[in-house]
């Protein structure tokens, strides 16, 4: 059986968490409980469907309605179903494995333009040195414009995961 953690469930958008309920024998109640709650503070509007899921989990677990089921779950794990926090190391670690591979597409970008600058610098060499002038301007002047470009596309990446995160972050201080 799977266990997520409350970072990961709060991370989760609704299609997500919602699948976790239609699943349930796939994951442990704690995380089938989790996924409700975010669900419900989320104002998500459970299908008919996903109640028979849900009364099928709670016969499975012995408990006569579902919101028993999650109150007694709350009180168990001395949580505030108004008001539960996520540790913060869990939330980052959550956030750092989301964000790996924007950081490498933005990593990747940085290193292109560190080959683009040393084309520019032999560019603006050349154009000191000896040479054709013309292809040395062109050189220089097409370099300079990808690393702008370049600089600018993964500076966005990084303005987006800064943005996510800190979305993150503030969600999780109201739930």
């Amino acid at each position: 059986m799977k266990t997520q953690s409350l970072a990961q469930i709060v991370s989760m958008d609704n299609l997500a968490l919602s699948t976790i309920l239609e699943y349930w024998k796939r994951y442990e109640p704690k995380s089938v409980l989790l996924a409700l709650a975010v669900l419900n503070k989320r104002g998500f509007v459970i299908s008919e469907r996903l109640n028979k899921k849900l009364d099928e989990f709670c016969e499975n677990s012995e408990h006569s309605t579902i919101d028993n089921y999650l109150s007694s779950f709350f009180k168990e794990n001395d949580l505030d179903p108004n008001d539960y926090k996520i540790p913060k190391d869990e939330l980052s670690s959550v956030l750092e494995s989301k964000y790996s591979s924007l950081k490498s597409t933005a990593k990747f970008f940085s290193v292109i333009n560190t080959i683009m600058g040393t084309v520019c610098a032999f560019g603006i060499l050349r154009l000191f040195g000896i040479g054709d002038t013309l292809t040395a301007l062109y050189l220089t002047a097409s370099t300079v414009i990808t690393i702008l470009i370049f600089s600018a596309i993964s500076g966005i990446i990084k303005i987006l995961i800064d943005v996510e995160a800190n979305t993150r972050k503030n969600d999780n201080e109201k739930i």
